[in-house]
């Protein structure tokens, strides 16, 4: 997205001198295996990562991918519990510290409003509906959160066979890259999907595109999920840059700066929502799954997944 331009800009625009280069991927299976290549190697080559924060879990921190990120943020602004949904240090999702949770965003599906009627889909059950069936539901890659973490609240809100129907008898179209799935949504390719769409659709409206794309909440699949967990590095290369860039990106300036990324919505209390449409609602009943705790049945349900779809 253009948006991480944008912010980068705002930083460099706010610390003259200092730039940054940014690389990206589609999917954590891509960088995964980039940077433990690297680090046995002794190359460290990142400062910082702003990423999803399941998969490193699971298969960075075992490998002291990175370095405890709670020491370098300073900033009494930052630090405040009362700038902050549920207080600062409830950003930590891991008992060691390493990575900060600093946004959110609720699980919404989206509807192509061209080929799915106001209030046709209401449910999870709704979908299963043979209508929607053949490559009318676009998914994610059952191996990226956005996919197996909605699963995880539809297994425990309407069982395990609710979840095969789904994912095996709708014979849903599978992609990797969300703003692909973003591109079929909008050109009618699909009707529904539950690809973090808010991140990508943006772009299209500002080609005068998109503008039958349409948010929906199903609560039997609601989670909190984040694309937004920050890491700092093992070995940074430039770490005086890093710990400025991490503290800059959790101040007010710096989260309303980031806005424009898509990722989500900040968990500051003072920076206005990205997408007032996937605000985690105070006292909502929400799936947190961004939680060094929950990696294990989020393991399991990416094994019966993929066990499912052999």
């Amino acid at each position: 997205s253009e948006g991480f331009r944008k912010a980068f800009d705002a930083f460099e625009k706010t610390f003259p001198g200092g730039t940054l280069e940014r690389q990206g991927y589609a999917s954590s299976s891509l960088v995964i295996p980039k940077i433990q290549q690297e680090q046995k190697a002794g190359i460290y080559g990142y400062d910082v990562i702003q990423h999803s924060i399941q998969s490193f879990l699971t298969n960075l921190k075992p490998v002291g991918a990175f370095a405890p990120l709670a020491p370098v943020i300073f900033r009494p602004d930052v630090l405040d519990d009362k700038n902050w949904a549920d207080g600062f240090q409830t950003g930590f999702v891991d008992g060691d510290k390493l990575v900060y949770m600093f946004g959110w965003y609720s699980s919404k599906w989206a509807i192509n409003t061209d080929l799915v009627k106001e209030g046709e889909i209401k449910s999870i059950k709704d979908l299963l509906d043979p209508k929607w069936g053949n490559g009318k539901i676009g998914m994610v890659d059952v191996r990226s959160g956005s996919t197996f973490t909605i699963m995880l609240a539809v297994k425990q809100n309407l069982g395990e066979e609710t979840v095969k129907k789904l994912v095996v008898d709708q014979a849903p179209l599978f992609h990797r890259d969300e703003r692909i799935i973003t591109e079929r949504l909008l050109r009618g390719q699909i009707a529904v999907t539950n690809a973090r769409v808010h991140a990508f659709i943006q772009d299209f409206r500002d080609q005068g595109l998109g503008k039958n794309v349409k948010s929906i909440d199903l609560p039997e699949s609601r989670s909190a999920l984040t694309g937004s967990g920050l890491w700092l590095m093992k070995n940074a290369p430039h770490p005086n840059a890093a710990k400025l860039f991490i503290n800059w990106l959790l101040t007010k300036e710096g989260q309303d700066a980031w806005k424009p990324t898509g990722i989500g919505n900040s968990r500051r209390v003072d920076v206005t929502p990205f997408d007032p449409e996937s605000v985690v609602e105070k006292g909502g009943k929400y799936l947190i799954v961004a939680r060094e705790d929950m990696l294990k049945p989020q393991d399991d349900m990416v094994k019966y997944l993929s066990d499912l779809l052999k």
